[in-house]
């Protein structure tokens, strides 16, 4: 993947499939079933808001229904129905005079309409209410869980997908879980828009299934639109997602090189980079706000269009008919004018969808292992180191036509030190990251203390281990806490500062203003290299490792510097075992086996006089770094401490 591409759309999240229905298309290629389960998302909390929405839309009908009779009422200028419903026995008793042939039916009236709103707003509302409180308090569960999900997935994949993917497209989509959470809410707003309009049209069809029929026939008018409309925007949408990926990716780029573009003055450049990408956004959003807008002046069109149909209707229909009848179909006309808006705003949430599903399709790729390269962990623990690591004949490429390592055959022994050299791209590094199992080893290749690495907890195994590369990773906090992450354990300060001594960083951190407490800056910037590299030697310090992993440990550290440090290192590595990449040959002259690689091989292994001795590749390499041979040259090479 490329800087400026857009994490790949893997499996069925990729696209639509034609060959089913929009249902299926939601529910199988963003897999929101799966999401349900991850988010916690149970039966009865799904179930519970849909009730309330039932009881909502019951009360929206039940208020409409009492309009047929009090219109009937009004029209007779008799409420005297009233003193058989319940409810308002106990109005009627009060109030004997207002409900009969001879009452006040304005009187009546006001009665009514007043209790049957209070009552109906009442209830409605405090359902509605509770709706709120249980989905904000669900809801606010289903979004951490789901951004606790996620994080944990990004940590579980493979370095290789970290190597591959531009962490700034990485970082918009760990947000995408908030568009997980807003297709509920709309899945909701639908489900109470629906079953509102359920109710209107049963009190529709009480009325005239006639009227109701002629009514429905200018919907699918709006529901072809809509869909066309929704297929729209919903590829739009795939370009605009995309261009927005494409945009944070150039900015991260930008802003995680800054002097490298001021030194080589392309600040313009970069800007006018930046600028274009906000140039195809702001086309996407207008062609996306273009479809948009026509959807609501064309569902206005189609409702006057059915109003006016209706009235038409009604003016030849009513012309020979009683009073009560024109009076109950003002009631029907009542009906249609509140259920237009709810349809409408049905397939609102229909072309909301559209938009969101190119991020939710995004966010779904985080549940395919598909270009992960997830390393499995197995079931054995490792307590720690027994016996040692066997390397044996190991194959491994970071792509299928490219082989890094070719046959690899190498044992590092428990209480060893192992020189791991030869020239840049040789494979040695690659070598460490697959014992560190930042990349998936072929199964029966290596083997920790007899156990296949396929088959061990790896977590369990970096426990045992400390490693300093030649890329430190420090980030934007203290330096107190940028050291205390080697532990596994609370430390205290004087234990920081006993590794602090011992990585000779002492002097430093004393002439900072805040000591320990000093702020590094992000990724370390307020640190020279051999600061960044001696912190790393301080976390190793305080993990006390098993295994330690020095891969040019000392290559950004100025002569003096790295004499005392390579003094530390020896005393850190006594009585571990210990792997070390080099390409100063001069600093590994302690070690008990040295391994040459070139071209991802083996060349020549042994100790140093046997090389030496064999004036092989190894011997080379050592005179073309004008380095003198001398006698008694291991690891108590007494001269080298």
């Amino acid at each position: 993947m490329t800087a400026r591409e857009p994490p790949a759309r893997t499996g069925r999240a990729g696209g639509r499939d034609h060959r089913h229905g929009w249902f299926d298309v939601w529910l199988h290629d963003l897999r929101l079933a799966e999401w349900l389960r991850i988010i916690g998302a149970t039966p009865v909390q799904l179930l519970v808001p849909v009730g309330l929405a039932a009881a909502v839309a019951a009360l929206e009908g039940v208020s409409l229904g009492l309009l047929v009779p009090i219109a009937v009422g009004v029209t007779k200028h008799d409420f005297g129905f009233v003193r058989d419903l319940p409810v308002f026995s106990f109005i009627t008793a009060r109030f004997p005079g207002w409900f009969g042939p001879g009452g006040d039916p304005f009187a009546a009236l006001f009665v009514l309409v007043a209790f049957a709103a209070f009552c109906a707003a009442l209830v409605k509302n405090v359902l509605s209410y509770g709706a709120y409180l249980l989905s904000s308090y669900w809801y606010g569960g289903y979004l951490r869980r789901a951004n606790d999900y996620v994080f944990t997935r990004a940590m579980s994949f493979g370095k290789l997908y970290f190597d591959r993917i531009n962490q700034g497209t990485l970082q918009v989509v760990l947000g995408y879980t908030g568009e997980l959470i807003d297709l509920l809410n709309c899945v909701q707003r639908a489900i109470l828009n629906l079953l509102t309009l359920a109710a209107y049209l049963a009190v529709m069809l009480w009325i005239s299934w006639r009227l109701t029929l002629f009514v429905l026939c200018f919907f699918p008018m709006t529901h072809y639109l809509v869909q066309r409309m929704a297929r729209r925007i919903e590829h739009l949408s795939r370009q605009l997602n995309d261009a927005t990926l494409t945009r944070h990716a150039t900015a991260f780029n930008i802003l995680s090189c800054i002097p490298l573009f001021k030194a080589y003055a392309q600040e313009a450049h970069a800007l006018q980079t930046y600028a274009e990408n906000n140039e195809m956004l702001r086309r996407l959003n207008l062609r996306i706000n273009t479809v948009q807008g026509l959807l609501a002046p064309f569902q206005e069109v189609v409702t006057l269009t059915a109003v006016l149909g209706m009235i038409s209707f009604l003016a030849f229909y009513l012309a020979a008919r009683a009073p009560t009848e024109l009076a109950v179909f003002l009631v029907f006309f009542f009906a249609v004018r509140a259920a237009l808006p709810k349809f409408t705003s049905v397939y609102d949430i229909r072309t909301i969808l559209a938009a969101k599903k190119p991020r939710l399709a995004d966010l779904a790729t985080f549940l395919e292992d598909d270009g992960k390269f997830v390393v499995h962990e197995g079931t054995i623990e490792i307590a720690g180191l027994r016996q040692g690591i066997e390397v044996r004949n190991l194959r491994f490429g970071y792509r299928d036509a490219v082989t890094v390592l070719d046959g690899i055959t190498v044992v590092f022994n428990k209480g060893t030190v192992t020189a791991l050299v030869g020239p840049s791209g040789a494979g040695k590094s690659t070598l460490i990251h697959l014992l560190m199992g930042f990349y998936p080893a072929p199964a029966g290749t290596i083997y920790v203390d007899g156990h296949d690495l396929t088959t061990i907890r790896i977590s369990t195994l970096r426990r045992q281990m400390a490693l300093v590369a030649q890329e430190i990773y420090v980030f934007n906090d203290t330096l107190r806490a940028n050291i205390a992450i080697g532990a596994d354990r609370a430390v205290d300060d004087a234990e920081i500062w006993d590794a602090v001594r011992a990585a000779r960083l002492a002097d430093f951190v004393r002439a900072l203003p805040s000591g320990l407490d000093t702020r590094v800056g992000d990724r370390g910037v307020s640190l020279s290299g051999g600061e960044r590299q001696r912190v790393a030697i301080c976390r190793a310090f305080l993990k006390r490792p098993q295994l330690l992993i020095l891969d040019e440990a000392t290559s950004a550290l100025d002569s003096e510097t790295e004499r005392l440090v390579q003094d530390a290192l020896v005393e850190l590595m006594r009585d571990r075992t210990a792997i070390v990449i080099a390409h100063r040959l001069s600093t590994i002259r302690h070690a008990d086996q040295i391994v040459l690689l070139e071209n991802g091989r083996v060349v020549e292994q042994g100790s140093l006089a046997t090389l030496l001795a064999s004036d092989g590749r190894f011997a080379a390499f050592w005179r073309a770094q004008h380095i003198p041979l001398s006698p008694g040259l291991g690891r108590d090479d007494q001269a080298v401490r």
